[in-house]
């Protein structure tokens, strides 16, 4: 069992309290440190709480170990290393050190992400290394969900609710196609094209692009990222179209030789998905590896995906039962 330095078995150690703001929360969180101190440190700890003015008492440097937290007012360590800090200094019994102010200084004129934060990266060292005035627990998180095609900014995690929504985007692209014309739909960010001959559709549609989420099948198929949803309806009823007996029109996508990962290029295909698996019934695709683009001519509308076969290797197995 590991001792607290300069007092061989615990002997002779101060009494420890950790204060916490009442909350349930809070509460285990202290017990977990409680116990954990004491079974690798043989350290006793008592517990109390603090149910007003927490803030206040932290600030008077009376509390001998306390929890505290904090949530960056803007995207960037500094809210947490000098204003979170700042904000309960008083608590760290007046704790200041030069060096670690120098740095945060410095790293508030350094306009390089690296730069800076190669200089907050030591900064944190002095904080919870060198001078451990401070030991970092955990961090806030929000499970957030939304449509693949709302393309959100995002705030503090803790702060999600007061975000400014004018700022969030709707990605999905409609286009309408007439009987007598080609027309063209293209997705938001440009890499996916909906290409409607004439005579496709007998009355007016509006198509829809976009972007979706899917797992692909199993085996040795995978996906390289592209996935998107393809729906018309006929915009005098709003009712599912299809194209007209025979007619097809054409999707193009665009892919990067990054976003192959370890897909086959020559294999990459177009499948649509029929309610239970991925397949090609239906879609006449191909890929052009030259120009990195994936064409097919389909007959439906449906959600869609890029799927190519992978360069892994299956082998069988032989478990022997005990």
């Amino acid at each position: 069992m590991a001792r607290p330095a300069g007092y061989p078995n615990g002997q002779g150690l101060p009494p420890i309290t950790l204060w916490f703001n009442t909350s349930t929360g809070h509460q285990a969180i202290a017990e977990y440190i409680r116990d954990k101190w004491r079974a690798v440190l043989g350290v006793d700890v008592a517990l109390s709480s603090i149910s007003s003015n927490y803030n206040q008492e932290i600030r008077t440097g009376n509390l001998q170990v306390w929890r505290s937290g904090w949530c960056p007012d803007y995207l960037d360590a500094y809210s947490l290393l000098r204003d979170g800090v700042n904000f309960a200094r008083g608590g760290y019994g007046g704790w200041n050190n030069l060096t670690y102010e120098g740095l945060l200084d410095q790293a508030a004129r350094t306009a390089d992400p690296d730069a800076r934060k190669a200089l907050y990266k030591q900064a944190e060292e002095i904080l919870v290394e060198t001078d451990a005035v401070m030991l970092p627990l955990y961090f806030y998180a929000s499970a957030i969900a939304t449509k693949p095609y709302l393309e959100r900014t995002f705030l503090n995690a803790l702060w999600f609710d007061i975000a400014d929504i004018s700022t969030w985007r709707d990605t999905r692209v409609q286009g309408t196609v007439t009987p007598g014309s080609d027309d063209t739909v293209t997705s938001y960010s440009g890499d996916t094209t909906i290409q409607v001959p004439a005579g496709t559709f007998t009355d007016p549609v509006t198509i829809t692009e976009a972007p979706a989420s899917g797992m692909p099948p199993g085996g040795n198929l995978t996906g390289i990222g592209h996935v998107f949803d393809a729906s018309a309806v006929y915009s005098s009823t709003g009712l599912p179209a299809q194209p007209a007996a025979g007619k097809t029109y054409n999707v193009t996508v665009h892919y990067t030789d990054s976003e192959k990962g370890p897909a086959i290029e020559g294999t990459l295909r177009l499948y649509g998905w029929d309610g239970s698996a991925w397949s090609q019934q239906g879609i006449s695709s191909s890929v052009d590896t030259a120009n990195n683009l994936i064409t097919a001519q389909v007959n439906h509308f449906s959600l869609f995906a890029v799927l190519g076969e992978t360069k892994r290797l299956y082998l069988p197995t032989v478990v022997k039962g005990s």
